[in-house]
């Protein structure tokens, strides 16, 4: 879809113009070996690499970031779906954030929901373009680490997963909208 993040593996040609792309290690964990480049820089760095394929160029992404998190009960259908903006950010975890009803956000999880099997918590990333469109960076089947502004804002993924373990099924969940701050305990403000 036209709502996926450019990228590409540095074992092949630059396969679009930009000013600055990101780069980053195929396997990695939260920004180590993570940079901003130049188109020029970024031509030098692949020139000289022996592993190209284990390298990332991502187009440049500005605007807001938002996690969403879902939950998905045992027969397909998605008890919440919850976009969170990632207001101020921790070690890759949301230490402010805002839950917020973003339609074109929840449309464009509810389309990723419906083609793939997922069951129980997934945390989906979305981050804007300069142009202010959603572009989706990655799909993660598991709990999010800012599931907190989830769980305060009224849908608790544990508390599901009991219900559904206890042969129960639960319903879909009204959620708020509400803006958390946390350091070593969470407060909604």
């Amino acid at each position: 879809p036209d709502y996926m993040v450019r990228w590409q593996t540095l074992d092949t040609p630059l396969s679009w113009e930009s000013e600055k792309y990101f780069v980053k290690p195929t396997n990695g964990r939260g920004s180590a070996g993570c940079t901003l480049m130049t188109r020029d820089e970024l031509l030098a760095f692949q020139k000289n690499l022996e592993k190209k394929s284990e390298w990332i160029g991502m187009e440049v992404l500005t605007g807001t970031e938002w996690t969403v998190d879902v939950y998905v009960r045992r027969d397909g259908v998605p008890l919440y779906i919850v976009p969170r903006e990632r207001i101020e950010v921790v070690a890759g975890i949301s230490r402010k954030g805002r839950s917020v009803k973003h339609g074109e956000i929840i449309k464009r999880t509810q389309a990723i929901l419906s083609a793939l099997p997922f069951r129980g918590p997934v945390c989906i990333q979305w981050k804007a373009d300069q142009s202010g469109e959603p572009k989706l960076l990655e799909v993660n089947a598991r709990m999010s680490g800012g599931v907190m502004i989830t769980v305060l804002s009224g849908a608790n993924p544990m508390h599901l997963l009991q219900l559904e373990l206890a042969g129960e099924k639960p319903e879909p969940i009204e959620w708020e909208e509400k803006l958390v701050a946390g350091y070593t305990e969470y407060k909604i403000l």
